[in-house]
């Protein structure tokens, strides 16, 4: 039999108070028959059993095995809805059969292709126009991401996209725009850089286009933008100005003629084109210059709105104009300020002049100023 765990108050209770240390037969005796022990108990054993009670803590209150955490059930999770492969589908493609051939016809509804399905219906072909880096969020919706997920599935299903619709026509407009307001070479689209930073940082739906499909869609957007000033033109009821030079290109020795156009709206906004930028590899004479500009007029529909025309204090741009004020019909002040100089010209030509008069000077610093900058250690700094 195993000893019960007693208390100091308990054994206080069992043991009389006043005994003294002389009288320990009768404690053991009192103790023995309190605790109905097996065997009789010596001074030291008894001793030891009562400090150890003392010092014993009081056990802890065990909880019943019904109550406990771990044996509470567990509520189950909601039921997954999973969508079947053929429903996904149907929300990407709108699926379509030919009557004359019999064969089905899918039409995704991202980017507007068709693709041919066969007379059995299946996705197969739709699956893999998805997959291959078109709509990499669509096909990650499908499975296709099972294994080693990738980096733009991850991303696909971690960032909420709400309502945004990826638009493959919109990205290619915007990557031509792109590359004509910053000058930027056709190439630029071809750009594995540029893919990994869209991708990974703001649409992972984002592909490379080859430099000759940015060039058709920047040809249409020209095309587009001169039907619409042909247009504006020949409703507009104010006057233009037109501003014409000639640039030379050093490196392949061509030449072109840029004829730009200024006017003021009904808000009193100021706006410029650019009507032309054309290669002018012709004789820069008066004739030429007046019959590329004609030319320029008429496809515009501003022959008859012209007030000024801005030119440089060329010869030839000078013997052009009697012939160009007789065919816009310049009556608005009498024509008199229908030729207007360009001043940055005149500015150089005054510079120049002024450069020369100090002769040998000026050679002598410009020979300073290259030695300074050709110096290695001065670029360094």
């Amino acid at each position: 039999m195993i000893l019960k765990r007693v208390t100091k108050g308990e054994m206080e209770m069992r043991c009389p108070k006043n005994n003294s240390n002389k009288n320990w037969p009768d404690i053991i005796t009192a103790f023995y028959n309190n605790n109905k022990c097996r065997r009789p108990l010596t001074k030291r054993s008894l001793r030891m059993k009562m400090r150890r009670n003392w010092n014993w803590r009081r056990p802890r209150r065990r909880v019943p095995a019904a109550t406990t955490p771990t044996s509470l059930p567990h509520p189950k999770p909601p039921p997954v809805i999973k969508k079947s492969k053929s429903e996904l589908m149907k929300n990407n493609f709108d699926k379509w059969k030919d009557p004359q051939t019999g064969y089905w016809h899918a039409t995704c509804k991202w980017c507007n292709n068709n693709y041919s399905l066969g007379t059995s219906g299946g996705y197969g072909s739709a699956a893999r126009h998805l997959k291959a880096a078109k709509h990499p969020v669509e096909y990650a919706k499908l499975g296709g991401g099972t294994g080693k997920q990738t980096q733009i599935s991850r991303f696909a299903n971690s960032q909420p996209f709400g309502n945004f619709s990826y638009n493959d026509a919109q990205n290619l407009t915007g990557m031509a725009n792109l590359i004509c307001e910053e000058n930027l070479p056709y190439l630029f689209s071809e750009s594995l850089a540029l893919r990994d930073y869209a991708q990974g940082s703001l649409n992972p739906q984002f592909r490379n286009y080859s430099r000759k499909t940015v060039k058709k869609e920047i040809i249409r957007l020209y095309n587009a933008e001169k039907a619409r000033l042909q247009i504006f033109f020949a409703n507009f009821d104010g006057r233009v100005t037109i501003c014409s030079d000639i640039w030379e290109d050093d490196f392949h020795h061509l030449y072109y003629l840029g004829l730009t156009a200024h006017y003021i709206d009904e808000d009193w906004n100021m706006h410029k084109h650019v009507l032309a930028f054309r290669e002018f590899n012709d004789r820069h004479t008066a004739e030429h210059i007046y019959i590329l500009i004609e030319r320029f007029l008429i496809e515009y529909n501003v022959i008859d709105k012209v007030f000024a025309i801005g030119f440089d204090n060329a010869t030839n741009n000078t013997a052009a104009i009697p012939r160009l004020r007789e065919l816009c019909g310049a009556n608005t002040l009498m024509g008199r300020f229908f030729h207007q100089r360009c001043a940055c010209h005149v500015i150089n030509l005054c510079v120049q002049d002024g450069l020369k008069a100090l002769g040998d000077s000026m050679e002598v610093i410009k020979g300073g100023i290259r030695r300074i900058w050709g110096n290695g250690q001065f670029r360094l700094k």
